[in-house]
């Protein structure tokens, strides 16, 4: 595992951008199952209140040093917006979900002096990994990609 998956896969608190109002996609399948391991997840969403069975907060409702990282699941065009709140918040430890990055959000991220993981799934680095996400990890781990 590289350094900065290490990093953000110490933390224990974690905010989670991106979970789409009808409670589909993947933001929601990953809260559920991180949830479902035992992490500790809180939605960040600009309207919502409930997602699912899941409370969600705004960003003014986020103090500094309350998270430990952010998981991001959107498109990279809101992925910048949710990169300049993690620095205003000083949040560094930044997930980009595969989708939610591009070379732009990349590169913003290095400039806000942000620890970024992107091009990985979330769902092989957090908590007790199983089923085909276990078997995506041990494969990754045999051509040393995870």
């Amino acid at each position: 595992m590289d350094q900065a998956a290490k990093n953000f896969s110490s933390g224990k608190k974690f905010l989670l951008a991106g979970v789409k109002n009808t409670s589909q996609g993947f933001g929601f399948q990953a809260v559920q199952e991180l949830t479902r391991r035992g992490i500790s997840i809180t939605i960040v969403h600009p309207e919502a209140t409930k997602i699912g069975a899941f409370n969600c907060i705004q960003w003014s409702h986020v103090l500094p040093g309350q998270y430990d990282g952010i998981i991001i699941t959107t498109r990279p065009a809101f992925t910048k917006i949710v990169l300049q709140k993690a620095a205003e918040l000083q949040i560094k430890n930044i997930w980009m979900q595969s989708g939610s990055e591009n070379a732009e959000t990349i590169e913003l991220a290095k400039k806000l002096g942000l620890n970024v993981v992107s091009g990985k799934c979330i769902l092989m680095y957090l908590g007790d990994v199983h089923g085909f996400h276990n078997i995506h990890k041990c494969f990754n781990q045999i051509f040393g990609k995870y």
